[in-house]
């Protein structure tokens, strides 16, 4: 009985050393997948910092005619979803290989530009940039309606951060 009572106050105060963490925490309602972020009670979250404030999106980015589209590309709708194994040749593991070759090499390129200064927008230009020239489509964009090639985000943006001048 004494070792339950001592195991039953150890979960209590540890639960008391969680509560300020869980004051500060940032609450997300999802709208269509995109999050929204509230601020928390605390004025300090954001180190003095005003919390981030919607910015202007630009227009989604042109693909040339010639390069394969995607289903979901001209409409925006998902695709259903196909549950079946895929089962790919010789010719289909050649094509996965490249396509997840450029996909790395997208990637370092675009995390090489993180750094202060660098807006998110920039990062989404040089990813659609790299990724046409390279003759594939950017994946991310117009998939469910996503207008950017890249989904990115900065500071307090937590996910399904669409790329704009922040």
């Amino acid at each position: 009985m004494q070792q339950a009572s001592k195991l039953q106050g150890l979960h209590s105060s540890a639960q008391h050393a969680l509560r300020p963490s869980v004051r500060s925490c940032v609450r997300v309602a999802a709208g269509k997948g995109f999050g929204v972020v509230k601020a928390p009670p605390k004025k300090d979250y954001w180190n003095g910092r005003a919390p981030l404030q919607p910015m202007q999106i630009s227009p989604m980015r042109p693909v040339p005619a010639s390069i394969p589209r995607p289903p979901y590309a001209d409409r925006g709708l998902l695709p259903d979803l196909d549950n079946r194994p895929q089962v790919h040749n010789a010719e289909g593991l050649k094509k996965m290989r490249a396509a997840c070759k450029l996909a790395a090499e997208v990637l370092a390129q675009a995390g090489s530009l993180v750094k202060p200064g660098v807006t998110t927008e920039e990062i989404d230009i040089a990813v659609h940039e790299m990724t046409i020239a390279a003759g594939a489509y950017p994946s991310p964009r117009n998939y469910g309606k996503f207008p950017k090639s890249v989904c990115t985000s900065v500071n307090e943006v937590m996910c399904h951060g669409i790329p704009d001048g922040r």
